[in-house]
């Protein structure tokens, strides 16, 4: 170990002068490096001297009972019955390729790993390596130990390693011979199996056998859950609430809505989204409702200036008519105002008897038509007017014609009296 010193000084001078490296080293990595590299080129023949006397070792005192291969042989099978079962039977053409990627699976790698453990007496090895290498090293220094230890460990990995290839390649083709012996083994003849078997399925039933072999979904015990629905109550990822009547919902949605409120204060991550179905619809069928009867408040609007307008027209015609009657009510003493009031009083009975007979054939079209809604959509619907309203839509019929009346019953009050007296 004299010469390490100046050994190490100058691997790190030789890093130094490279201009470029792909990843810069401290001191610590270049001197462990060093001692690295010292100790294969000062020690290599004493380390190659103990690699082969651990081989001497292994092979000369450690040979595997054959009751231990069997009963690795049946644990190996027991687990490629399992492997099996659950990635699905191969046929007796794939056993070996099928076999061959369990022995590649966790499963069998566990396997073969506590096999060779419990076969090979791992301590036993270690500890006549420990007294072989004690023999032979004598005093060499704790780094030349550490190396040697670790060329050791790596041994006996490398060891396991080919011994489990062994067995693996052993097995396999006994796999193979098997599968080839299988082939010839036994014949079938076609006419006896193909009498000997009966379909007790209907073509429907068939049908569904077939497609569910064809599935490319595997048929476990979790592909099935979730096909079916299946949910853990503990962890649910949606619920869905069925309110019995709408002030239910309500009521339900102002719980939602006040846990939210709070939770957006405390913890923003149990906030609940929630979807109402049920408003949402409504909601859209409301714009439309809304929609059609802004169309129709339109028309009866547009209809209800019409009709005022007409009543208007008739109003004047009839002040030109009753000239003459005009001319005598005055002349007997009648203000204007009372000759206003004379129009405005039969404009306000025809605005009250058209409401009336508008509110009564509404309430007598009402019966057949509930009976049609019935009849047509089988629901509990029943269209009614209510009271109030038939009393506003008198009301309204009555302002229409007494505001369509006031412009001629004006120009009545204010004819010449002279004037109306000699009219025909």
């Amino acid at each position: 170990m004299s010469g390490f010193p100046k050994y190490a000084a100058d691997y790190i001078a030789e890093y130094n002068k490279e201009e470029t490296h792909e990843e810069e080293k401290s001191t610590e990595t270049l001197i462990r490096e060093a001692q690295e590299n010292y100790i294969k080129e000062q020690y290599g023949a004493i380390a190659e001297a103990i690699t082969n006397l651990v081989a001497d070792i292994i092979t000369r005192e450690e040979e595997i009972p054959d009751e231990e291969i069997d009963n690795l042989s049946t644990d190996l099978m027991m687990g490629y019955s399992a492997y099996a079962m659950i990635n699905q039977k191969p046929s007796i053409n794939n056993v070996t390729e099928s076999f061959s990627n369990y022995l590649r699976s966790p499963e069998g790698q566990a396997i073969l790993s506590g096999g060779i453990a419990s076969a090979v007496n791992t301590q036993q090895v270690e500890k006549n390596i420990s007294k072989s290498v004690s023999k032979v090293t004598g005093e060499i220094t704790d780094g030349i130990t550490k190396g040697i230890t670790n060329m050791m460990t790596s041994f006996m990995t490398k060891f396991t390693e080919e011994l489990t290839k062994k067995i693996s390649t052993a097995i396999q083709d006994g796999m193979g011979n098997m599968a080839e012996n299988m082939n010839s083994a036994f014949s079938i003849h076609p006419e006896a199996f193909a009498n000997a078997i009966s379909m007790n399925m209907d073509e429907q039933e068939l049908s569904e056998l077939l497609s569910s072999l064809m599935s490319t979904q595997p048929a476990s015990y979790d592909s099935n859950l979730k096909l079916l629905g299946y949910a853990d109550i503990k962890k649910p990822y949606t619920i869905t609430i069925y309110p019995k009547d709408f002030e239910a919902k309500s009521g339900i949605l102002n719980i939602l809505d006040s846990y939210n409120e709070r939770m957006r204060e405390e913890d923003e991550d149990k906030v609940i989204t929630y979807t109402d179905t049920v408003g949402l619809l409504m909601t859209s069928v409301t714009d439309i409702i809304n929609a059609i009867s802004y169309v129709l408040i339109a028309f009866v609007a547009i209809s209800l200036i019409v009709s005022s307008i007409m009543i208007g027209v008739i109003t004047y015609i009839s002040v030109l008519e009753r000239r003459k009657e005009i001319g005598i009510l005055r002349a007997i003493g009648a203000s204007k105002r009372n000759i206003s009031s004379v129009f405005n009083a039969e404009t306000f009975i025809i605005g009250l008897l058209a409401g009336l007979f508008g509110i009564g054939i509404s309430s007598l079209l009402l019966i057949p038509g509930n009976m049609l809604i019935r009849h047509f959509t089988d629901a509990n619907v029943r269209a009614a007017l209510p009271f109030s309203s038939a009393v506003s839509l008198v009301l309204l019929s009555v302002i229409l014609t007494l505001i369509g009346g006031i412009l001629p019953s004006r120009k009545a009050a204010r004819s010449d009296p002279v004037a109306a007296l000699r009219s025909e």
